[in-house]
């Protein structure tokens, strides 16, 4: 090995900088060039190594089995013999390859300066020829960009809607039954902590279900906690002056923005007494069971039946405005939120007209889907009874044929939203109905279509949603024609969604 170094000069040596090795004959001083490079001398001893200059130890010294990194210039100021330099030479073109192509220039200041100067020419070339290349690839690139991969007008226009959606109802456990109360404890040491089931990207915000106030002159405190690192992503506070047994929304002025992929729900309470302020609703968590909400570090309740907080959470775009400071929607389009009816409440789909045939015609199917086949000579009849939604303004759903062998042309589907309690033959016909649509055919298996009643008024309770199925005429039951309602959702006005004015939420991250 020509070079031996000490290790703590390694990493300079092999770094991307320009660099000038010096090579003498022992130890003797030499005036060094301002060429503004680095300089490294490496001192011949008498066994015939080139040492660095200024390693004191020589047990710490490594031999480099490859020359260093983006050398300009090998300078020799002082004579070496031909035989060592030769050698020198050999090394460096056998270890370094035909990248390594640096000068070794035998002589004074000036010889160096001058091959450096060379050097630096080459450089300019080298990187002047460099730019020309990257602007034509990025020219290239550009030009192909606005022939090829041009970014469809249907797309622009989907993502413009999509910033223009409303906020929607992302998570819903307040239908389950079997309901119990939990105090919410005085102190933030005894606060409440529950890991809610969704990220803390594009959430909006919570809804609390209040079961009591037991003290008037208190509050009420809420943080969103970064599960993974423990930063505080939001917190608000309401007096118990504004407290009702229902819901109590909080909502952030927009969706947030960050990636935190688990999030925890802290709640607490502050009074003069020193006692609990207010009760809030839990449900048992089924399936759910790492959702259990904790109390003074420990399960909440009956650890045997884990529990959690009756939740409704929201979401929207991240990043997009959508409530003011005041908890008022901020633009015009957001006129409604957009809530997912549970599958809890889908399930108890039940007929309203006797159908019978040895293959299924009617029932709940996996995921929010109901099976409503069309027989006989009148339209099949099913009924979907909505717990009170307040400020309810629509109902919709998407219907198909779930068969692709069906080849029956013209089935036809339609939903009718009535008051609690109306009969079959009243929503068929449409007597005193909120809302109906008009029957839409089906004549493609697979291809989903839209049915939505719109309400002309703004509805405060419970109403049900009839689901009716129908031949096109009268006449034999065609194979495969299976007619399945999905994706319930009903739609709320904005100003009745809430029972009371949400509790803004500030955020203390990125939002």
């Amino acid at each position: 090995m020509m070079l031996h170094a000490p290790a703590h000069m390694l990493s300079k040596l092999y770094d991307g900088n320009p660099k000038v090795l010096v090579l003498a004959d022992g130890l003797i001083p030499f005036g060094r060039a301002q060429t503004h490079l680095d300089h490294y001398l490496f001192a011949q001893g008498q066994d015939g190594r080139f040492i660095l200059q200024g390693a004191n130890d020589e047990a710490g010294l490594h031999a480099l089995e490859l020359p260093p990194t983006n050398v300009w210039a090998i300078w020799v100021p002082a004579p070496v013999s031909a035989a060592t330099l030769e050698q020198m030479k050999d090394w460096c073109i056998g270890k370094g390859g035909e990248r390594f192509d640096a000068v070794i220039v035998e002589g004074g200041h000036d010889e160096l300066v001058q091959a450096l100067l060379g050097r630096s020419l080459q450089e300019t070339r080298r990187l002047a020829n460099s730019n020309v290349a990257l602007m034509r690839d990025v020219a290239a690139m550009r030009e192909s960009w606005e022939s090829h991969v041009r970014i469809p007008a249907e797309i622009e226009q989907l993502l413009q809607n999509l910033r223009l959606s409303s906020p929607r109802l992302i998570f819903d456990n307040g239908e389950t039954p079997g309901q119990r109360t939990l105090p919410v404890g005085p102190s933030e040491r005894a606060r409440i902590v529950q890991r809610l089931p969704v990220g803390a990207r594009g959430l909006l915000g919570f809804d609390l279900r209040l079961t009591g106030v037991s003290d008037p002159r208190g509050s009420l405190f809420a943080r969103l906690v970064a599960r993974d690192t423990g930063a505080v992503l939001a917190e608000g506070r309401t007096t118990s002056h504004n407290l009702t047994t229902g819901w109590l929304p909080f909502r952030l002025q927009r969706a947030m923005s960050i990636s935190a992929h688990a999030t925890d729900l802290h709640i607490w309470t502050e009074s003069d007494s020193g006692g609990p302020v207010a009760e809030l609703a839990i449900v048992s968590t089924g399936l759910l069971s790492e959702f259990r909400v904790a109390q003074d570090g420990a399960d909440a309740r009956d650890p045997e039946v884990p529990h959690m907080l009756a939740l409704r959470l929201w979401g929207g775009l991240p990043g997009v405005d959508i409530l003011s400071a005041e908890g008022e929607l901020g633009n015009g389009p957001l006129a409604a939120f957009t809530m997912s009816v549970p599958d809890l409440v889908v399930q108890s789909v039940s007929l309203t007209r006797e159908l019978s045939a040895p293959y299924p015609v009617f029932g709940y199917m996996e995921h929010g889907k109901v099976l409503l086949r069309p027989l006989k000579s009148i339209p099949s009849a099913a009924v979907l009874r909505l717990p009170p939604t307040r400020g309810l303004v629509e109902v919709s759903c998407e219907i198909f044929i779930d068969d692709k062998r069906c080849e029956t042309p013209g089935l036809g589907a339609r939903i009718v939203v009535t008051r609690r309690g109306a009969t079959v033959e009243e929503a068929e016909n449409a007597e005193g109905a909120l809302a109906a649509t008009d029957w839409v055919e089906l004549n493609e298996p697979l291809k989903t279509s839209k049915l939505i009643a719109r309400l002309p008024d703004i509805w405060n309770e419970p109403v049900d949603v009839h689901l009716f199925s129908r031949l096109p005429k009268p006449g034999p039951v065609p194979p495969y024609g299976r007619v399945v309602f999905k994706g319930f959702e009903t739609q709320v006005h904005a100003g009745s969604a809430w029972e009371r004015s949400p509790v803004m939420l500030q955020a203390s991250a990125p939002a």
